[in-house]
């Protein structure tokens, strides 16, 4: 079988862009904002990095999330840090 979808984390640590390209027949699943921190990711944070990402894999085959679940964050931080990835992934 083929994996067609593959979700990694970013937020917390880059990856390297050489790893990218090695999907080239899967949908990455890329987390643009960390779990693990309070600190609330601007939209222009999110977006910079989506766009850095999105130079090196097409948008079609690219989805934002967060690196993991975001049950260790209060609700109001989760939201927040939500709403902001929505609002970056709509302005790419």
């Amino acid at each position: 079988g083929v994996v067609d979808q593959i979700s990694i984390e970013d937020a917390h640590r880059h990856n390297p862009d050489r790893l990218f390209p090695l999907f080239e027949r899967s949908t990455l699943i890329v987390g643009f904002v960390r779990i693990a921190s309070s600190r609330l990711e601007g939209v222009d944070e999110i977006r910079r990095r989506m766009e850095q990402v999105l130079t090196l894999m097409p948008p079609e085959r690219v989805m934002a999330a967060p690196d993991c679940g975001l049950g260790f964050l209060g609700r109001d931080l989760a939201m927040t840090k939500l709403t902001n990835l929505t609002a970056a992934a709509a302005s790419v």
